[in-house]
């Protein structure tokens, strides 16, 4: 069996959801629907202990569990699901306190600030969340969409909560002034950020773009 690449957004969605309904507990712990807020909190536990684990020693995420080991994958990473496992797993140690989750984000904020966060051409003081464009079937050799700048910002700016001057308020600023030149005179935001394409642009736009 193997897991597709989506399961980590999927465990951390439920996560947030479960964390949301927990601060709405009502009638002496017990939810509308009978569930009592210790299973609440176990459930909470499992799925953030869970995603803790998925941590690597280099600060990234583990994408895949059960590997057919005949089925070939490419060599793939995603960073804005990287950054929201982040935020999630920050509102977990906002939750539950649990020391041993410091380290590990420390280290996954690291490892994006390092490999992922970069300059953009153009853009005086600005940085994005880079992407590999060719594991998107985008051209070029990498892109930046909205959605990884807001979550790179929020996971930076979470973590500081945690550290104080953790991050460099002028790397926050950086990211926030990308999210500034992808707004459009309407009001309205270009969804990516495409160097081939001339910078900012409408194509690859999602629905539901990710932050």
């Amino acid at each position: 069996m193997k897991r597709d690449i989506l399961f980590i957004p999927i465990l951390t969605i439920s996560l947030i959801l479960m964390i949301f309904n927990a601060a709405r507990a009502e009638n002496n712990g017990v939810f509308k629907n009978g569930i009592t807020q210790a299973t609440m909190r176990t459930a909470i536990d499992s799925s953030g202990g869970y995603l803790a684990r998925q941590i690597r020693d280099d600060g990234s995420f583990i994408y895949h569990a059960n590997i057919i080991t005949a089925i070939p994958l490419k060599p793939y990473y995603n960073w804005v699901r990287h950054a929201v496992a982040i935020v999630v797993l920050e509102d977990y140690y906002q939750l539950t306190r649990k020391q041993k989750l410091v380290p590990l984000l420390r280290k996954s904020i690291e490892r994006m600030r390092v490999d992922s966060i970069g300059s953009v051409e153009g853009v005086p003081n600005a940085t994005a969340v880079w992407d590999d464009a060719q594991s998107n079937a985008v051209e070029g050799d990498r892109f930046a969409i909205l959605g990884g700048a807001g979550l790179g910002l929020l996971a930076l700016c979470k973590f500081t909560e945690i550290e104080p001057n953790a991050v460099p308020v002028s790397e926050l600023e950086s990211l926030g002034n990308f999210i500034l030149a992808m707004q459009k005179p309407s009001g309205d935001l270009f969804p990516t950020w495409i160097p081939e394409k001339g910078g900012r642009t409408d194509e690859w736009a999602s629905p539901y773009n990710a932050g």
